[in-house]
Parts: structure tokens; sequence; C-alpha cells
């Protein structure tokens, strides 16, 4: 029982931060693909959920990586692979969430 109770590694917390990251952009990969009208009709349900899960994304990413004192190389890596993830991932929430607001437009 003890090992359930015990707080997970640094490496470990990055990684699953990083899948976390790879199924989210998943979706917007979807949705960028999506037609025109289909994108603009889940956006119109979805809009302020995809950009409050990202946010709460960014926020637990950001405080896994300020408690990063990352020495070995394998973890420098991983957060290296979730910052460059992140900024791709907000990049991607930026089209889509403007292009959506230009099919309002």
């Amino acid at each position: 029982m003890a090992i359930l109770k015990q707080k997970p590694t640094l490496q470990v917390q990055l990684l699953i931060r990083t899948r976390e990251l790879n199924a989210f952009r998943g979706l917007l990969l979807h949705l960028r693909h999506m037609n025109p009208q289909q994108r603009a009709s889940w956006l119109g349900e979805n809009v302020d959920t995809l950009s409050r899960a990202f946010s709460l994304f960014a926020e637990a990413s950001s405080r896994t990586l300020d408690q990063s004192m990352a020495t070995d190389y394998e973890s420098i890596r991983l957060s290296y692979e979730l910052v460059t993830g992140l900024r791709e991932t907000e990049e991607l929430v930026e089209e889509i969430l403007g292009s959506e607001q230009a099919l309002r437009s």
C-alpha cells in the first residue's frame, strides 16, 4: 500500500504530462482537418471547454516544470519535450480558435 501513496518521480510526471499533451494535440489536429462547417459546429458547442482545458493543462505543466530541478539527461530531455509540445499546442489552439472566429465574421 505504501507504494501507491508515493509521489511519482519527476520523470514519470513529465512523461505523463507529455502523453496528455500529445493526446490533446491529436484532438486539435483532428479539428484542424474537419471541414469548416463541422469544425464551426463542434467549436460552437465546445470552444469554452477547449480553451479551459488548454489553460488547465498549461498550468499543471507549469507546476510540474517549476518543481523540476532536472540534473539528469532524461529529465532534461522530457522537460524540453514538454515545453516544445506546449508551444506547438498553443499555436494549434490559436490557429483553430482564430479560424473559428474568422468563420463567425
